[in-house]
């Protein structure tokens, strides 16, 4: 709120997303206004007092409501993979009523679901690395010889200025993940 208070950078476009989507202040077009930014009108109905506004957004959110940190895939569940798919989605874009922004989500899935393999699958997504790389959790996985690394980014921006700052930063560490 205090960036968009004093018309300077806030938090990161995917925070932006998902705290508008939970609190339901999703900005939209307007024949007349053009875009329409509800949590700038909040703002500017507290008369610019962020704390109200942070107030009305946060108690918008429902978040006592938001206590998930588990997903579940039945081996009953029809499309089981699809499901488990547009729930992750659902979370990442804070979309779903019952998951707030959590550390970590834990998805159960039976060894079913998956494609038959000899091995014990963990898959897992360390949320997006917007802003700092040098993160403790993607350092983690990095170094872990057992791990299959698959950095993403949207097919025009490839490889993405995020994967290569990581790709450098494993270099000059002396890491072995490049290799490997």
């Amino acid at each position: 709120m205090r960036g968009l208070a004093h018309k300077e950078g806030g938090v990161s476009t995917e925070l932006d997303r998902a705290i508008r989507n939970m609190s339901d202040f999703r900005r939209f077009k307007d024949d007349v206004r053009g875009t329409v930014d509800p949590i700038r009108d909040v703002l500017d109905q507290n008369g610019g007092r962020i704390d109200d506004t942070v107030e009305e957004v946060v108690g918008r959110m429902h978040l006592p409501d938001r206590t998930e940190t588990q997903l579940i895939l039945s081996e009953n569940t029809e499309n089981g993979l699809r499901w488990l798919s547009d729930n992750v989605t659902k979370i990442n874009y804070g979309m779903h009523p019952r998951f707030s922004l959590p550390d970590r989500v834990t998805g159960f899935v039976s060894a079913a679901a998956l494609r038959t393999t000899l091995y014990d699958l963990s898959v897992v997504d360390t949320k997006g690395i917007l802003g700092t790389t040098l993160r403790q959790d993607l350092r983690a996985h990095l170094d872990d010889a057992r791990t299959l690394s698959i950095l993403c980014s949207t097919f025009n921006d490839a490889p993405g200025p995020e994967s290569l700052k990581i790709m450098r930063e494993l270099k000059s560490l002396g890491s072995d993940a490049l290799e490997k």
